[in-house]
């Protein structure tokens, strides 16, 4: 039975720019079903020929809705539900957030990217604030995290010693 593996973005115009090699690895996995999650946009197409079953879920990159987030996470809560996935990768910040909220309901492994700390981390509102603190926190729920880069990489361990076991 082969292992059911999710990939998740923002939108395909992030998975195909810069996940599309590892993306065509895992498929060349005999033993994973892949799946990929991302809002739909010009660049869906671009995975036609991989035999891979796509999940649209809109993710608003840079909504502060709660409602709106709130109805992306209940979406991804019933994807995970039904397909049961053994492994997730996760990419970009909303992704990373919502899986590891995800963690407390079922048991996947799971595997963030941080390219980038991005806006959240950047301008130092009372919001931006709240949600970087609550990100930290939730990063420890992840079985893997990689960074792409030593100063965000040592930032998340200054402020979360549980994420020292796991790079």
């Amino acid at each position: 039975m082969k292992k059911k593996t999710l990939i998740i973005s923002n939108n395909y115009f992030n998975l195909y720019n810069f996940r599309e090699s590892l993306i065509k690895k895992l498929y060349e996995h005999n033993s994973l079903e892949l799946h990929l999650c991302a809002k739909k946009d010009n660049f869906f197409n671009n995975f036609s020929n991989l035999s891979v079953k796509n999940h649209h879920i809109n993710i608003l990159e840079r909504s502060y809705s709660v409602i709106s987030n709130f109805i992306t996470l209940k979406n991804i809560y019933f994807l995970i539900k039904k397909e049961k996935f053994i492994n997730i990768f996760s990419f970009t910040i909303k992704p990373n957030l919502f899986l590891c909220i995800l963690k407390f309901f079922f048991n996947f492994k799971l595997i963030v990217t941080i390219s980038g700390l991005g806006e959240i981390f950047l301008k130092k509102n009372f919001k931006n604030k709240l949600i970087s603190l609550m990100y930290i926190k939730l990063l420890s729920k992840s079985d893997y995290i990689f960074c792409h880069n030593e100063y965000d990489f040592q930032f998340l361990l200054s402020r979360n010693n549980k994420l020292k076991k796991k790079n």
